[in-house]
């Protein structure tokens, strides 16, 4: 079940909660189309991820003040939460799978088999988040164009280059709003998200390069 939020709540439901279990927030409105496409979604798969992870929703309409601290600019903009500091998320109404990928980014793996399932999914993956940048690696472009600074970016990264490879995807963020957009395959957010998926959570620039990307993306 997806619990609505409010701001007299979202401290304790969201910051606080957020150092037990991941917390993921729909951050919605009632006029928006998209919003009322992603709600049946999340409540989907929330009640797969009882115990381990929860999903809310806060309104924007009626919870203004919340909307204008986290820079939300979008609807619907999905922010996870984890140790009171959002660290992850995603613009747009996305596919299950997409919901799914984030949480499972974040959740503790309690038994022993779900940590071999865990494991056979996190290597399919990367190899997925692999083969993505390595498309991107080989995109072309003019001098300064978007898709030159991309496959720079990806051969960076690819080649061990791990940090320069991330502020080049950075750069796509700041400077070429289309690359913040959630649709298609490559893009910034996606080619970072790879690169954090081929990083691992462990990794010391993931966090670092998750909150820089978040503020980006406000």
């Amino acid at each position: 079940m997806v619990t609505a939020v409010t701001t007299a709540t979202f401290q304790k439901l969201v910051l606080e909660a957020s150092r037990q279990h991941p917390v993921l927030v729909d951050f919605w409105a009632a006029w928006c189309g998209p919003c009322r496409a992603l709600a049946p979604v999340l409540e989907r798969v929330a009640p797969d991820y009882a115990g381990r992870a929860s999903i809310v929703k806060l309104n924007t309409d009626e919870e203004p003040s919340i909307a204008a601290t986290y820079g939300i600019k979008s609807l619907p903009t999905v922010a996870l939460f984890k140790d009171g500091q959002r660290v992850d998320g995603f613009i747009g109404a996305q596919p299950e799978s997409v919901i799914r990928q984030t949480l499972d980014r974040h959740v503790r793996r309690s038994t022993a088999a779900s940590a071999g399932t865990g494991e056979a999914s996190a290597n399919v993956l990367a190899e997925a988040a692999r083969a993505r940048l390595q498309r991107s690696a080989l995109k072309t472009g003019g001098m300064g164009s978007p898709e030159a600074l991309e496959a720079e970016a990806a051969r960076h990264f690819l080649s061990g280059r791990h940090q320069d490879g991330l502020d080049a995807f950075l750069l796509l963020l700041q400077h070429y709003p289309q690359y913040q957009s959630s649709a298609g395959l490559a893009n910034g957010r996606v080619c970072l998200v790879d690169a954090f998926t081929l990083l691992g959570e462990e990794h010391d620039l993931v966090g670092r390069y998750r909150r820089r990307m978040a503020a980006v993306l406000g």
